[in-house]
């Protein structure tokens, strides 16, 4: 497949710049981080203790009180608002924001809740993104946001933004892509044409050496993909999620030929196919996916999966796209339907998604291109249904329990009125221990004394003080009335 010359050629950041420029790439999400997609009349939040933050306004249009336990993850990756990791309540209110500068040109993808070194931590992958796939890095910070450590991929190539996934044995998933010289007549294109193959790492994450490397190249062929050729690099392959198996071996999705592989640990190779063009499974009613993303293994014969449906918005294969898991039979090599769950608004995503399975048998779907996020109970009922502002999107979206700390202060702003009372505003951006707020006022900045006591009502909490003194301050309480932090004392 590949031509005589097989020396891969490493993708800098400045030459996947270039490429990107050129629309070399297949995947593309049309005017997503594009400057002309920041409309002035997206909502986004503003915060008179924060004026520096503004997340977009997640809009939750069902939240049942049997919704699973926990915040929802996410990561808004273009529209008009800051982008970057946030974390928001049922009520679509943000409780942590982490923004990325607008002038670095980067931004975040698949943020949330994972374990290391036995403690629960945040990650999410950074970087510089166009045309479906991305080159930068993977970050893990720990309860109070402060960052643990930062994850490449080894052996010279550059982090994907598809998968970051840390294992129990202190190691990373991570993906990559890498352009090597291949005869692509075989599939209509150029004798001297360019693949973009799909590269699967398994890193260990203290050391960062390489444990497992995989390339497509080596082991797919062309006549898999359903793709057409393009001109540049053909993405023919286009890995997606990495998952690892109880037995040790690796699940590989890869969007462009609408297959999910089994790799074998000790060797690299394909131990089957589910789906695509070489399926070893007999596809039952309703299992075929299309554009896939996010396979998950489940024990050694159930696997979820997010089904897209189709490869562009012109393009649907399907009416929606769909969150399924399939049940295997690994001795008849069967696959059936167990759970499908579509787009409660009919929508078809035509990239990224992803299913999560939930402890009490139900499942959150992030919908990816497709700028929401839903929640099912067992029963298929719609517990939980939100959506991102027009324009906005997050590759995966997650529901987990948290627990945040802050090293940081909490902030408090005073805001005269001309009545001679002042508004104070308080908020402490991922502390999630609070439970009220209590402001503390007096004639001299070392002496203040309790003046009011109110419950917190979301990121920003305020209150009305007649007769303001001369100093102000507020305190953080804990659901036991514990101060956990106070703000700097302001003059008024």
């Amino acid at each position: 497949m590949l031509s005589d010359d097989c020396g891969t050629q490493r993708l800098t950041r400045a030459r996947f710049l270039a490429l990107a420029a050129a629309g070399a790439a297949a995947l593309a999400v049309p005017g997503a981080l594009a400057d002309e997609a920041r409309a002035d009349e997206e909502p986004v939040w503003r915060f008179v203790t924060r004026p520096d933050l503004a997340p977009p306004m997640v809009e939750v249009s069902t939240a049942l009180p049997t919704a699973a336990p926990g915040y929802v993850f996410l990561a808004p990756a273009s529209g008009a608002s800051q982008l970057g990791p946030l974390i928001v309540d049922e009520t679509g209110e943000p409780v942590w924001f982490h923004p990325l500068p607008l002038t670095s040109g980067e931004s975040a993808h698949d943020f949330r809740v994972q374990t290391y070194n036995g403690r629960p931590v945040l990650t999410w992958w950074e970087g510089v993104y166009a045309n479906g796939y991305g080159q930068g890095e993977c970050v893990i910070v720990d309860d109070s946001y402060q960052e643990v450590t930062r994850v490449g991929a080894g052996n010279g190539y550059a982090a994907d933004l598809h998968e970051f996934t840390l294992t129990p044995r202190g190691t990373a998933l991570v993906t990559a892509y890498n352009s090597v010289p291949a005869d692509l007549s075989a599939a209509g294109g150029p004798v001297d044409g360019q693949l973009l193959e799909g590269v699967v790492q398994e890193v260990d994450v203290a050391s960062g050496v390489v444990l497992f490397e995989w390339h497509s190249a080596e082991h797919v062929t062309l006549a898999e993909s359903y793709l057409p050729v393009t001109a540049g690099i053909w993405d023919y392959f286009h890995v997606n999620s990495i998952d690892l198996l109880d037995d040790g071996d690796y699940l590989v999705s890869a969007r462009h030929t609408s297959t999910i592989y089994k790799l074998d640990a000790a060797t690299g190779e394909i131990v089957w196919r589910l789906g695509g063009k070489r399926s070893d499974f007999a596809m039952g009613e309703g299992t075929a996916f299309a554009y896939q993303h996010d396979a998950r293994g489940h024990g050694s014969d159930v696997v979820s999966v997010f089904d897209d449906g189709g490869y562009s918005p012109q393009s649907a294969i399907e009416p929606s796209s769909r969150a399924i898991v399939l049940q295997l039979d690994l001795d008849a090599m069967t696959a059936e339907l167990a759970v499908a769950h579509a787009n409660p608004h009919g929508a078809l995503s035509f990239a990224m998604g992803n299913v999560q399975l939930l402890a009490d048998g139900g499942m959150f779907v992030g919908w990816g291109t497709t700028p929401g996020c839903s929640e099912f109970a067992a029963d298929g009922t719609l517990r939980f249904d939100a959506t991102l502002p027009d324009g906005g999107f997050s590759y995966r979206t997650y529901r987990s329990p948290w627990t945040g700390t802050q090293t940081a202060p909490p902030s408090l702003a005073v805001v005269p009125a001309g009545d001679g009372s002042v508004q104070a505003y308080m908020s402490w951006n991922g502390a999630t221990g609070v439970s009220h707020w209590q402001l503390l006022g007096g004639s001299e900045r070392s002496r203040l004394k309790p003046l009011h006591t109110v419950a917190r009502t979301g990121f920003e909490t305020s209150v009305r003080v007649q007769h303001a003194p001369a100093y102000l301050a507020a305190a953080a309480l804990d659901g036991k009335s514990r101060t956990l932090a106070s703000t700097k004392v302001v003059r008024v």
